[in-house]
Parts: C-alpha cells; sequence; structure tokens
C-alpha cells in the first residue's frame, strides 16, 4: 500500500497518487493513472513522459515534485489501560 499521497498531502489512502498535483481531480487522476499506466514506483515518470492534454501546470509542478521515503518508523505510546510505556 503507498501511503505517500496519505502522509504528505492529506489524501485519502487509495486514491490515484496523481491527485497531489495541480488541477487533477482524484478521478481524473484515475483514469490518467489507468490509461497511461502511470502506476508503480516510477508513476510520475510514466506519467510525465505520456503525452497528454491540458495538464500544463500540472506538469511544471511535477517537474519539481519531491520524493518521500520512509526508511524507518516506531510507535511511541503509553498504555491508557496500564499506565506501562509501550
Amino acid at each position: 500500500m503507498s501511503l505517500q499521497p496519505a502522509l504528505v498531502q492529506a489524501l485519502p489512502v487509495g486514491l490515484s497518487p496523481l491527485a497531489q498535483l495541480t488541477g487533477i481531480t482524484p478521478e481524473r487522476g484515475t483514469e490518467m493513472e489507468l490509461v497511461h499506466k502511470a502506476e508503480g514506483k516510477k508513476w510520475l515518470d510514466k506519467w510525465y513522459k505520456a503525452d497528454i492534454e491540458n495538464v500544463k501546470e500540472a506538469k511544471e509542478t511535477a517537474k519539481y515534485w519531491p520524493q518521500l521515503d520512509v526508511v524507518s518508523a516506531e510507535f511511541k505510546g503509553t498504555s491508557t489501560l496500564y499506565g506501562a510505556e509501550v
């Protein structure tokens, strides 16, 4: 499961990552993802290289799009039941 759009842009999990780009609705993002095979780890490269009309502003944004790579994560908290650290 890809969490990048959910974490970085606060978009619902499962939404096309193209919906993060300027002027692209979630519905259009899903359509373009399927039609132009913009999926997998190289989704942005695949989409950017595709010949698509009316996405000039989105492609300009995509030129400088950062990639978030989570390399490590852990959870620390306190149990409300026992008051012990988990």
